[in-house]
């Protein structure tokens, strides 16, 4: 296989995983609240640089923002709105104890720690695919509304992995 399928089948990832990313962004958009000014300091929606950040991998999220409030301020402005709600809960835990409401992105620390910029209970964002994958993934089952069923079955499996970490915690070392 030559260098040039290899370097086509990369960009074609990084272009299917920012649509994926982007779609999944506007799933929600149909039981998002009414837009509503963010504060005096950020006058201008940014959603997607609010999930994925603005630097290395995620840079195009600033012209993806600038593209959105042009063609279509309302929904950049719901999206935006959309996506404060959705990090205002993120990171929390459900009503069932240990269950993270942001299960993928937990997952995808386990799996690669170096996925977020630093822990998402820390407010990390995400710094490679994995980290992209799992936060589109988190937001995707808040945005249609499944998040108080599935993040409890899907947090449910990451039990077995952080068991060992809860009971150090508990015996205070």
């Amino acid at each position: 296989m030559s260098s040039n399928n290899r370097n086509r089948g990369w960009g074609g990832g990084v272009g299917m995983a920012t649509g994926v990313a982007f779609a999944a962004a506007l799933i929600g958009l149909a039981n998002a609240p009414a837009a509503s000014a963010d504060s005096e300091v950020d006058l201008l929606p940014d959603p997607l640089q609010e999930l994925f950040g603005n630097t290395g991998l995620n840079s195009w999220t600033i012209a993806a923002d600038s593209s959105l409030i042009s063609s279509d301020p309302t929904l950049a402005a719901s999206l935006d709105a959309s996506v404060d709600n959705f990090e205002s809960g993120f990171n929390g835990f459900t009503g069932f104890g240990f269950i993270p409401t942001d299960p993928f992105s937990v997952l995808a620390t386990y799996l690669d720690p170096t996925a977020f910029s630093e822990p998402p209970a820390a407010g990390g964002l995400p710094t490679d695919l994995l980290g992209d994958l799992a936060v589109v993934l988190d937001y995707s089952v808040f945005s249609t509304g499944l998040a108080p069923e599935l993040d409890p079955v899907i947090g449910g499996l990451l039990l077995p992995v952080e068991l060992p970490l809860f009971l150090l915690l508990l015996s205070g070392m």
